[in-house]
């Protein structure tokens, strides 16, 4: 039977641990700094979230890593939230493993999203859930770098994720292959831009401090709160001078 509960909106995130989290901002971060500000990352993006799903009749998880510290995970997010662990393998297997795990409890679709992009557009997630109003169709906004910030499923497939070149330019386009080979009604969605190295740590530092990113359009970026306070708080420590990332 088809499943006809309601569509799971999945942040997929690690705990933020030094040394584990936001290592290519390292330097110019130390990666105590770096860990602070993956978990205000989180913080920001679950507080949005949870709001957005409820107001779409949605329902909001936190996919974790590593899948034994839902404990951890749990005292980083500022409200609490359903946690599903993330599995074994590379990015692909434990974002299809989260996929199939949600759908089989019954939602009948998962729009998978990670912390990189604090700022994302809540339009651009709106549309998402929206997408999946029709079966066969899914949803991805594609981000600066290549890759994508959100992909949305209406049920499993595995082969848009198996044997991925992850970290790479050719993820969204080969998403949009492998899409078009399974006959899938792809909805492209508007895009953003990640943070994981410190031009785009720049870019959102900028953001903040109230210039637009050029993304191709004009929806405008979420607030960010507590990036935004501790953003000015690694200024305040030097940063932001001397072509830093913060410049």
């Amino acid at each position: 039977m088809e499943a006809s509960g309601p569509v799971a909106i999945a942040i997929m995130a690690k705990v933020p641990v030094p040394g584990r989290v936001k290592t290519r901002l390292c330097p110019p971060l130390a990666p105590v700094e770096a860990a602070a500000l993956a978990a205000a990352f989180l913080a920001d993006v679950a507080g949005r979230v949870a709001d957005l799903a409820r107001r779409l009749g949605a329902v909001a998880h936190v996919a974790h890593a590593p899948a034994g510290e839902a404990v951890e995970m749990a005292a980083c997010l500022p409200l609490p939230l359903p946690l599903i662990a993330q599995g074994e393998g590379d990015l692909g297997a434990r974002m299809a493993g989260v996929v199939a795990a949600l759908c089989a409890r019954g939602h009948r679709g998962v729009v998978l999203l990670g912390t990189d992009a604090p700022t994302l557009p809540d339009a651009i997630l709106a549309e998402a859930v929206r997408a999946l109003d029709i079966p066969g169709r899914i949803a991805m906004a594609p981000v600066r770098d290549g890759g994508y910030g959100v992909l949305a499923l209406d049920r499993p497939h595995p082969a848009l994720f198996a044997d991925m070149p992850w970290s790479t330019n050719q993820v969204a386009a080969l998403t949009r292959t492998r899409a078009r080979a399974a006959e899938l009604e792809l909805v492209e969605l508007p895009g953003w831009y990640d943070v994981d190295d410190p031009p785009s740590l720049a870019l959102l530092a900028a953001e903040l401090a109230g210039h637009p990113p050029e993304v191709g359009h004009a929806l405008p970026g979420v607030g960010a709160p507590r990036t935004a306070a501790l953003l000015a708080t690694l200024r305040a420590r030097g940063f932001g001078s001397g072509g830093s990332a913060l410049g």
